[in-house]
C-alpha cells in the first residue's frame, strides 16, 4: 500500500497552529498537573471502593460489587490516560525539559502500565505516523492479523471483532500487541529493531523494587485488585476500542491523504472521561500536528474548522 499524501493547510492556519505547538509554547507543568489528574482520580476511586468494603454494608453486598466495577473502569480508563502520558512523552511533547519529559512519560507513568519509551518511540513515532496504514504500520498490522483489514477484511470478521471487543480475547489480543510492540519492542515488518536492553534492565529494576514494597507491606492484595485486574480488564477493552476508532476504516478505504486516515471522536463529558482522556479524542488533529501537545488539541481542533475541508469532515465523516 502507497505512503500517503499530507493536506496542505493555508499559511495563515498553519501559523496560528505553531503558536501552540511545544516549541512555541514551552511548558514543564501541565505534564504534572495532569499526572496528578490520573494518580488523583485512581487514588481516589480506590479509596471509595475500599471505603465500601471495608464499612461491612452487608446489607448492600451488590453495592460493594457495583462499586468496584466501577472503580475497575475508572482506573483502567486512567491508566490508558497514563498510557497517553507516555505517548506524548515519546513525542517529546509532554514538557519541554527533555529530562522532565523522559521522567514523566516513564517513571511516572509508562513504566507503571508495564510499557517502554524506547519502545512506544520506535512502533509508534518512527512506524505508525509516517507509515499509516501500510505494512509498517504495527496498530494496521495487529488489526490487519485480527481480521479488521486487508483480504479478510469481512462483514462477518468485523461482526465477529465488535462483538469479542469487551471479552477475555480481546484482552488477550490486546496484550500480545503490547508485549510485542510497547513492552518489548524486538522485531518489526522490514526492520530489526533490538529493544534498548538499558531502559528494559531500569524498568524491571523499578517495578521489581515497587513489588517488593507492596509485598512487604502486606499489599499484593490490594495490588491485585485495583491495578492488574483493572490492567487486564477494562484497561485492554478501551484500548482496543480505542485503537478501531483512530482510523478503521478510513486507512483502507478513504484517499491516501492523511486528513482522511484519521478520526476525532467528539462527544460528551462521561464519554470523554473513559475514552478521552487528555484529549486523546482529537487524534485526527494529532496525526496532523503531533508536535502540539495534549492540552492544545481542543484548541488546535477550533482554529483548523476555519478550513472548509476539514470543518466538513465533522459534518459528513469520511466511512
Amino acid at each position: 500500500m502507497q505512503l500517503f499524501k499530507r493536506y496542505h493547510f493555508n499559511d495563515c492556519i498553519r501559523q496560528q497552529v505553531f503558536k501552540h505547538t511545544m516549541s512555541q509554547n514551552k511548558n514543564n507543568i501541565y505534564g504534572i498537573l495532569l499526572l496528578l489528574e490520573d494518580w488523583s482520580i485512581i487514588f481516589l476511586s480506590i479509596f471509595c471502593s475500599k471505603y465500601v468494603y471495608n464499612n461491612k454494608f452487608d446489607s448492600y453486598f451488590i453495592l460493594t460489587i457495583i462499586i468496584y466495577l466501577i472503580t475497575v473502569c475508572i482506573i483502567g480508563a486512567r491508566q490508558r490516560g497514563l498510557a497517553d502520558c507516555l505517548h506524548a512523552a515519546a513525542h517529546n511533547c509532554f514538557a519541554s525539559n527533555k529530562y522532565l519529559n523522559f521522567f514523566l512519560g516513564t517513571f511516572s507513568s509508562g513504566y507503571l502500565i508495564f510499557q517502554s519509551f524506547y519502545g512506544y518511540q520506535i512502533s509508534h513515532v518512527r512506524n505508525h505516523h509516517p507509515f499509516l496504514g501500510t505494512n509498517r504500520d504495527p496498530d494496521y498490522i495487529s488489526l490487519k492479523e485480527n481480521g479488521i483489514y486487508g483480504e479478510q477484511r469481512t462483514n462477518s470478521n468485523i461482526k465477529k471483532y465488535l462483538i469479542n471487543l469487551f471479552t477475555p480475547k480481546s484482552s488477550w489480543n490486546y496484550l500480545l500487541y503490547l508485549i510485542k510492540y510497547r513492552i518489548f519492542t524486538k522485531v518489526h515488518t522490514y526492520t530489526i529493531v533490538d529493544d534498548n536492553m538499558y531502559e528494559t534492565f531500569i524498568r524491571m529494576i523499578y517495578l521489581t523494587g515497587l513489588l517488593t514494597f507492596f509485598f512487604y507491606t502486606h499489599n499484593i492484595t490490594n495490588l491485585l485488585m485495583f491495578w492488574f485486574i483493572p490492567y487486564l480488564t477494562s484497561h485492554m477493552w478501551i484500548g482496543s476500542f480505542i485503537e478501531l476508532l483512530e482510523h478503521y476504516p478510513m486507512i483502507e478505504t478513504a484517499p491516501r491523504i492523511d486528513i482522511y486516515m484519521s478520526r476525532n471522536t467528539i462527544s460528551g463529558k462521561l464519554w470523554d472521561f473513559f475514552f478521552g482522556v487528555h484529549n486523546e479524542n482529537y487524534h485526527l488533529v494529532h496525526h496532523l500536528f503531533p508536535k502540539v501537545p495534549q492540552w492544545e488539541l481542543h484548541s488546535v481542533h477550533l482554529i483548523l474548522m476555519q478550513d472548509p475541508v476539514y470543518a466538513n469532515l465533522h459534518q459528513n465523516p469520511i466511512e
